[in-house]
């Protein structure tokens, strides 16, 4: 069985191996062949090329970016998790609070972004918040619809059994949300990137954001490429991490629906 999924997983691998041959050799050919400037669409080992060349410089930006969207998620998790164990314990502060984070999450990010730097300044912090910002509404919706999900009947069970409500909080409520919070954190994590990638480009002095504006301005379209593939790799990589963590806290879940299966 063991031999079976490593067999599965290493077919896996070589499928992916192969389209990103197929997407690489079809974007050399056509940039190639309809010879396209390089200052509109470089060709892949230009990209590669620059990546070589400045890698020191990426490796740097990389690390400022995603220290500021790990401590804007950070934030944004502390937040909402306060929020949700109050709106648990107040169905009343739910409705009323629910309404200020949908108009919240109506104002973009790039409005913002400018305010944020006049507030906190061009440094760390207004990243941070910028970051922040983005991922507080998927999780705080995460962890609302988590709650909606827990019918009265459930809650009136753990009452006849004289549980206080911090105990179907902590043994009802909250073990039924944390799969509808995995789900918000999926798009809170790489979201997060994006927010401190958009606070960078206001003003800064570094991150991935810096560095594709400062690009832009040259007309340097290949490092503009690099800093786009180490933002979806970054993105990629956050996702996986979620959807790990996932398996390993909640892991009823897959019991649960392999049990519906009929696994």
């Amino acid at each position: 069985m063991i031999q079976h999924k490593n067999t599965i997983k290493y077919y896996r691998v070589l499928k992916y191996i192969f389209i990103i041959f197929l997407l690489i050799t079809f974007w050399q050919l056509a940039v190639t062949t309809f010879s396209i400037p390089d200052y509109l669409f470089p060709t892949p080992f230009q990209v590669f090329h620059r990546f070589i060349a400045n890698w020191a410089s990426y490796f740097s930006a990389t690390s400022t970016t995603l220290f500021e969207a790990i401590c804007g998620l950070f934030l944004a998790l502390v937040l909402t998790t306060c929020l949700g164990i109050c709106f648990a314990l107040s169905k009343t502060l739910e409705q009323h609070v629910s309404t200020a984070l949908v108009a919240m999450q109506s104002i973009p990010i790039l409005a913002l972004a400018p305010l944020l730097t006049m507030w906190f300044g061009p440094g760390f912090f207004s990243k941070v918040v910028a970051s922040l910002l983005v991922c507080f509404f998927p999780l705080a919706a995460s962890w609302s619809s988590g709650i909606q999900s827990v019918s009265n009947d459930e809650k009136e069970l753990f009452y006849t059994m004289n549980a206080s409500r911090l105990q179907v909080v902590r043994w009802l409520i909250i073990p039924r949300s944390l799969p509808f919070f995995f789900s918000g954190l999926k798009v809170a994590a790489p979201l997060s990137i994006l927010g401190a990638i958009v606070g960078e480009f206001v003003g800064a002095i570094g991150g991935i954001g810096f560095l594709i504006l400062s690009h832009s301005y040259y007309a340097r379209t290949a490092d503009m490429f690099v800093c786009i593939f180490i933002v979806a790799l970054a993105g990629i990589v956050s996702y996986k991490i979620v959807v790990t963590l996932e398996r390993k806290i909640v892991f009823w879940q897959d019991k649960n629906t392999a049990g519906l299966l009929g696994k």
